[in-house]
């Protein structure tokens, strides 16, 4: 389980993540940024492997305050990129992300997900902040 949320700084996301409460919006969801279902993602978005991204396409461990959780910085041209997708290209995503193996024991609607993702980047841009992650390792 992730909980995803806009800050400005990592200082500000490190703190939003060690408190209980959120002034901002946020995004629960069962996939994580370092998860394979996360990374067969990033890859459909990009139509490109992993290894391929700069890290700016994909996500950064900001901290990791114990063995059980951490906190990733969403790289921000993956950000833009997200929020810039058009509907049908969310759909475009989303129907083979569905389909890969990745995310085939993933409780989740894909198409939910990348819109709510794609609100939340949109969001952070609008107010210049980045893209947070907190949850499992």
């Amino acid at each position: 389980m992730a909980t995803y949320f806009a800050a400005s700084t990592d200082d500000a996301a490190v703190a939003a993540s060690s408190s209980s409460t959120s002034d901002g919006e946020a995004i629960n969801a069962v996939i994580a940024p370092g998860s394979d279902a996360f990374a067969a993602l990033i890859e459909l978005i990009y139509g490109k492997a992993l290894a391929e991204l700069d890290a700016d396409q994909q996500s950064a461990t900001v901290s990791a305050p114990d063995a059980a959780q951490s906190l990733v910085r969403i790289g921000r041209r993956l950000r833009d990129t997200v929020a810039d997708l058009e509907a049908d290209m969310l759909q475009n995503i989303a129907v083979p992300w569905s389909e890969s193996d990745a995310i085939q024991d993933v409780d989740v609607d894909p198409a939910e997900f990348l819109t709510d993702l794609q609100h939340l980047c949109r969001n952070a841009i609008a107010i210049d902040s980045d893209v947070y992650a907190v949850g499992a390792t």
